[in-house]
């Protein structure tokens, strides 16, 4: 004779699976940072075409360009709306890490960013110090270029089909100039760089860093255009994934204006060799701070 199975035992039956799922639920969650729905493209999304810059006007100040890292975020919409109410072009270059976190967003402002005539580039995959050991560096280029690079922005485009070929490490050369400076074998700079060379790109870096990151920024904006002044205008550092970034940006924006810097695409400053990453002995002539 069979067992016979009550409705009550059937409800606590049915409670165990449900549990049992949820519990499996998250911990595939866990284990996998983007479900493969997360980052799926519908179909009918329009394909992506960028924004014919209008020409540059003549200007006879300082060169400057606007760069943000970190981000897409929650506080990139309200920068590029600035960017566009001030008709000033940036280079966003992307965490693959924000990219995985918050795709649909991802997209959306990524999408903007082009079709508004932007550029972006790469910030590798984690926010963290790619010359600690060279397995960890390794890790996040790959990670780079199969997550960020190959991230579907369309059915037909990806992130790689827009993006420069420029990446930003983390910190910039901070660790790099640190490990130079302490009369470290050159290795671990021969290393990133022959890397990078190989992925095709070229490391990024800039001249003024706003600290925009740290507490009460708007304090610090003079002391950011007294620099980009002494160096002879540059690439300047910023975030879009603060809070603040959209004030922030608003006034330092303004405060170029006032002073008739002449904004510049990226590309005015590919050749500035203090922007890629040096060897003991090479020029220092300006750059990262």
């Amino acid at each position: 004779m069979g067992t016979v199975v009550t409705p009550k035992i059937q409800t606590v039956l049915v409670l165990v699976i449900s549990v049992l799922l949820v519990v499996i639920g998250v911990r595939a969650s866990e284990s996998e940072p983007t479900p493969v729905l997360e980052r799926f493209v519908a179909p009918g999304s329009e394909p992506i075409v960028r924004s014919v810059e209008p020409p540059r006007e003549e200007c006879d100040g300082l060169p400057v360009h606007l760069s943000f890292d970190d981000g897409p975020s929650v506080n990139t919409e309200q920068v590029l709306n600035v960017l566009r109410e001030e008709n000033v072009r940036a280079t966003f270059f992307l965490a693959g890490e924000a990219v995985d976190r918050s795709p649909f967003l991802a997209r959306q402002m990524i999408r903007r960013q082009i079709e508004e005539g932007h550029q972006i580039a790469y910030h590798g995959y984690q926010h963290g110090n790619y010359t600690q050991n060279p397995g960890f560096f390794e890790q996040q280029i790959d990670m780079t270029r199969e997550r960020l690079a190959e991230f579907q922005l369309t059915p037909t485009q990806r992130v790689s089909d827009f993006a420069l070929p420029l990446l930003r490490l983390p910190g910039g050369d901070g660790w790099v100039s640190s490990i130079r400076h302490n009369r470290t074998p050159d290795a671990v700079a021969m290393m990133i760089r022959t890397r990078l060379r190989q992925e095709g790109w070229s490391h990024f870096g800039w001249h003024i860093d706003t600290k925009d990151y740290q507490g009460n920024p708007m304090s610090r904006i003079d002391q950011s255009i007294r620099e980009l002044e002494a160096n002879g205008g540059g690439v300047v550092l910023l975030h879009d994934i603060h809070n603040w970034s959209e004030e922030y940006t608003r006034q330092f924006i303004g405060r170029l204006k006032d002073q008739g810097y002449c904004f510049q695409g990226p590309e005015y400053f590919m050749m500035d060799e203090s922007l890629q990453i040096r060897l003991r002995g090479e020029s220092e002539t300006c750059g990262w701070r």
